[in-house]
C-alpha cells in the first residue's frame, strides 16, 4: 500500500515530471507520465497537485492532456460517435474560427 506520494520535480508548465511512491518498507521514483499511465481514467493530465490525508491520497488536476487544450482520448472518441471535427475543434477551443486553406492564403 502507497502511504505517501511526493512530486519530486515539476515542468515550466507545472506538469509533474518526476514523483516518489512512499511505502512501509521503501520507495520508488517514477516520472508524472508512468503515474497518469497507471490510473489514466483518473488522472487525465500531469498537471495535479497531491495532498495526503487521513484517509487517503488526493489529486486535484488542472488539465485534460499535453497542456494545448484538447485531449486525444477525448477527441477520438468523439471521433468514433461521428462529431464532425469542425464541432470536436470548437468543443475543447473555446471562440476559435475555423476557416478554409484557400481562405487564409487569400489574406496574405
Amino acid at each position: 500500500d502507497i502511504t505517501k506520494i511526493k512530486i519530486r520535480r515539476l515542468s515550466k508548465s507545472g506538469r509533474v515530471r518526476e514523483l516518489t511512491l512512499f511505502w512501509e518498507n521503501g520507495s520508488l521514483i517514477i516520472k508524472g507520465r508512468e503515474l497518469r499511465e497507471m490510473f489514466y481514467k483518473n488522472i487525465k493530465s500531469t498537471k495535479f497537485q497531491i495532498s495526503d490525508k487521513k484517509d487517503g491520497v488526493f489529486f486535484k488536476g488542472f488539465g485534460y492532456g499535453h497542456g494545448v487544450g484538447m485531449c486525444q482520448y477525448g477527441a477520438k472518441v468523439m471521433g468514433e460517435k461521428n462529431i464532425k471535427y469542425k464541432q470536436i475543434i470548437k468543443f475543447y477551443f473555446n471562440g476559435v474560427e475555423i476557416k478554409e486553406w484557400q481562405t487564409i492564403q487569400n489574406l496574405e
